[in-house]
């Protein structure tokens, strides 16, 4: 689904969150950074590795286990 409104994201957050089947929200943003807020300095696939490592501390689960290197 795609949200060009604030709204419609608040509308389709609340669905998504009562889904039981995957849901996948786009936003759709002018682009244009507000003062003060810089861009982040991680890529997508380091991003992802985030956010799997904190799903798996505050579930208490292993999901990827280590990486090889370790």
């Amino acid at each position: 689904f795609t949200a060009h409104t604030l709204e419609e994201f608040d509308a389709h957050c609340a669905a998504g969150l009562a889904a039981t089947e995957p849901y996948i929200v786009v936003a759709k943003t002018d682009g244009i950074l507000q003062p003060g807020i810089k861009r982040k300095h991680s890529d997508g696939r380091e991003d992802k590795y985030i956010f799997v490592r904190h799903v798996e501390k505050i579930e208490g689960i292993t999901i990827m286990g280590p990486s090889e290197h370790n």
